[in-house]
This record gives C-alpha cells, structure tokens and sequence, in this order.
C-alpha cells in the first residue's frame, strides 16, 4: 500500500481508537455499532487478498451475521471501495460454509458459533474473517474487534491470516495484539 495512503489510515485508526471510549461511553448502542463498523471497514484497507481470491470485475463481497441496528450502520459502508472495487453488503441469516461462499470479507457479530467447516471454507476461499467480541482459539477469526476497559483493539491470528494467502499491512499489527 503506497505511504501516502497508509499514513492517513493509520492515523485514522488511531483516532478511532483513542475516541471510542470516549463515544462508547457516551452512547452505547448505535454509536458503538458505528465505531466498530467503521474499524472494519478500515481495517479491511490494510488486507491484501490474492488476485484469485477477488472477482476480475464486479464487487468486493462484504458479508455479515448480525442483528438489525447492527445491519443498518452497515448499510453504510456499501458502495464505498475496498481493493479498488465497489463494496456490495450482503448479510446472512446463520454463518455457515455454503452461505460465506463469494464473501471476500466475513464481519461476525454476536454470539454466533463458528463452526470449523466455516473458518475451513474461509481460509481456503482467502475470505478475511473478523469477529466481535472476546473468544477463544479458532472462534476468534482472523481479526478480532475487542472491548477492554471501555477501549477498542485488535487481535490478529497471524498464522490463520497467512493460511488464507492474506497480507496485512505492518501499519496495522503495530496497532494490534498479534498472535502468531
């Protein structure tokens, strides 16, 4: 990624980082949705997806398992540009490995199980997979959003991020906790 965009992006981030509390304390629900989409999206603009991996046109396949109110912010990021292409929304009932087939980006909220044919099909189909909320081992995804002490972060799982031919930028695990 050229540095004039990663310099932007990373401070972007990093003030999103440093406003969450602040928003999150302020108005739960909604506002916190909002951060959380939008770390995810931006989060999305420091991965490097395999040429294969991506359709030679049309768009970049943003999938999500959530609730309504969580559906609606979403909603916001369509049409935006992710990998050069335009982002098409698509949100799934259950996550499940026929349903994240053409998902370029799976953003899983709630409580959802994720099944291990699931994070299979992802790491095979090079779909970067990203989770809210703390869990544990392989159900964490490649990306994890996390809320500690009324602060957002990351985890990344490195070695799955790479099982799935991803690259993620260094900008970005310099801001995250990383596990290899």
């Amino acid at each position: 990624m050229p540095a004039r965009i990663v310099a932007p992006l990373a401070a972007w981030i990093l003030v999103v980082l440093a406003l969450a509390p602040v928003a999150m304390a302020q108005a739960p629900g909604t506002r916190e949705r909002q951060i959380r989409a939008a770390l995810v999206y931006k989060v999305s603009r420091f991965v490097t997806w395999p040429e294969t991996a991506l359709p030679e046109r049309g768009p970049f396949t943003f999938c999500h398992v959530s609730d309504d109110p969580t559906a609606q912010v979403l909603a916001g990021i369509e049409g935006r540009s992710i990998q050069n292409r335009r982002t098409r929304m698509r949100r799934l009932d259950a996550v499940d490995a026929r349903a994240i087939i053409g998902c370029n980006l799976l953003y899983v909220t709630g409580t959802s199980v994720l099944p291990m044919e699931v994070i299979t099909t992802a790491v095979e189909a090079a779909t970067l997979l990203v989770v809210d909320g703390p869990r544990e081992g392989s159900e964490a995804g490649m990306v994890q959003l996390v809320s500690q002490d009324n602060r957002m972060g990351l985890v990344v799982d490195l070695a799955m991020v790479r099982n799935a031919r991803l690259r993620i930028d260094s900008t970005l695990l310099q801001l995250a906790e990383v596990h290899q």
